[in-house]
């Protein structure tokens, strides 16, 4: 036994040193594609300025051009996938060979308190492609913790006594950062927007605008810069869910259970914070991207203490002039509008442009082009064409025809402490489900609508508002 252990601990020094060098290959195929970008966004300003009086030789080194940039992006995409693909099975040979350590410990040193855990190896994804594998990795450290162990123990507590209703179980400060990644991973605005992590409840004042530093002398005094000005207040709105899990997956190891939980939770909270960015109403949940270039009129959501309202609607929306217009003429019409963002607050923030997956390929198609090899091409590589910034595919909130977004850091999301758990096996206790409850809390709004901007490729402009889940377990209690 103890030469097993010790074959399987030299086999893991080997891994971890590949998997070091994955990651520093990785880095380098990174460095590669920020180059590939640069050569790419100076292709697309070449195509711009191309015209009726642009020679053929001139057309013949741009489409050679474009060839040998599709090329790079296919090397690079190979290479990432490669690297990924073999980082993916060293981790899965990581977990086993853990899983085979503690069960080979475990015999050594039977105890009726250290039952052995199983880890699934079959993919990098767990569960239909759920769970990232680097996700149930911390998930397995972090069940080393007496804090952790507890909340298991409670949440099968629940399950497994059908008399209990149900239980409120706050998550662990270990599985907050899991947690928050895996929110993060199934929301597709948190990471372009100004996340603020704050404590405590009740509403709480934020500043909107950074004010500017004055230049001196070296020994001159320091100037007093002046605070007071666009401030936003945030409150606690709560987002919530319940989504039922099968108890056939809720029988395997505590890792499996914390890890459908965790992934669960994250991808309804996710996909509610993405929605509320784009179409909050600002009641009981953030103000939207939308709703605020909609507002023609100061709206109730207003805040004194913000920046001096402006109209919008008619500058920071817009649709194309009618249905023939394509190509170079559609894409001047968008830039006309969406061109008009900019960062009032602040600098350095990337821009974003939400759309489903029909619009993009609408846009992509307009791009299409012959190159010198008879193939057919096209700039698009989910950048904005002409005017820049990241395409963010979000099939499930944003109809067809319709681009909108700006500046991210322009928008201010509150993320408050205090994110929960709750479980019980006794709502659906036939469909042999337990059923996990979500919630977090958090509100928002952009603090300058100026930094966003919206866009319609048809004659029918944006819509400014959706339709949200009903709270219909409040809405009985609102009519009592």
């Amino acid at each position: 036994m103890a030469l097993r252990q010790l074959l399987l601990t030299r086999e893991m020094d080997t891994l971890n040193a590949e998997q070091a060098a994955l990651m520093s290959a990785m880095s380098e195929i990174e460095a590669r594609r920020s180059t590939w970008r640069e050569r790419e966004s100076r292709a697309e300003a070449a195509l711009a300025e191309m015209n009726a009086e642009t020679t053929a030789e001139e057309r013949e080194a741009f489409d050679a051009e474009c060839a040998e940039i599709q090329a790079e992006d296919t090397a690079i995409a190979a290479d990432e996938e490669a690297n990924q693909a073999r980082q993916g099975e060293i981790a899965g040979r990581l977990a086993e060979i853990r899983t085979e350590l503690e069960e080979l410990e475990k015999r050594a040193k039977p105890s009726k308190n250290n039952p052995a855990r199983t880890i699934k190896t079959t993919t990098t994804t767990e569960r239909e492609g759920h769970t990232n594998m680097n996700v149930r990795e911390r998930i397995h450290a972090a069940m080393e913790s007496d804090n952790v162990r507890t909340f298991m123990e409670g949440v099968r507590e629940i399950m497994q006594n059908r008399g209990v209703n149900g239980g409120n179980h706050l998550v662990p400060t270990e599985f907050m950062p899991i947690l928050r990644e895996i929110i993060t991973s199934h929301s597709a605005l948190m990471k372009y927007v100004r996340v603020v992590p704050l404590r405590g409840d009740g509403k709480q004042a934020l500043l909107g605008a950074a004010p500017e530093a004055v230049w001196t002398e070296m020994v001159g005094k320091i100037n007093e810069v002046t605070l007071s000005a666009s401030k936003i207040i945030v409150d606690g709105n709560k987002v919530a869910a319940y989504v039922p899990v099968p108890n056939s997956y809720i029988e395997d190891s505590d890792e499996d259970l914390a890890a459908i939980v965790l992934d669960y939770v994250g991808q309804s909270i996710g996909y509610a914070i993405d929605k509320a960015i784009l179409y909050g109403t600002g009641k009981g949940m953030p103000v939207g991207i939308m709703t605020r270039l909609g507002a023609a009129t100061k709206p109730a959501w207003w805040q004194d203490n913000g920046p001096a309202f402006s109209n919008l609607s008619g500058t920071h929306i817009g649709k194309i002039s009618a249905a023939s217009v394509t190509g170079a003429a559609l894409f001047k019409e968008m830039a006309k509008v969406l061109g008009r963002v900019k960062e009032k607050y602040g600098a350095g923030g990337k821009k974003f442009w939400a759309m489903n997956s029909t619009t993009w390929m609408t846009l992509q198609t307009e791009l299409l082009s012959i190159n010198a090899a008879g193939a057919v091409v096209t700039g698009a590589q989910m950048q904005m064409p002409i005017i820049g910034g990241d395409v963010v595919i979000m099939d499930n909130i944003i109809e067809d025809g319709v681009i909108a977004g700006g500046y991210g850091s322009q928008y201010t999301l509150a993320e408050r402490a205090g994110t929960a758990i709750g479980s019980s096996a006794h709502a659906l206790f036939l469909e042999d489900n337990t059923v996990f409850c979500g919630k977090g809390r958090y509100d928002g709004m952009p603090v300058a609508g100026e930094g966003f901007a919206a866009f319609s490729l048809t004659t029918t402009a944006p819509q400014t508002t959706k339709t949200f889940a009903e709270d219909k377990a409040n809405a009985a209690e609102t009519e009592e």
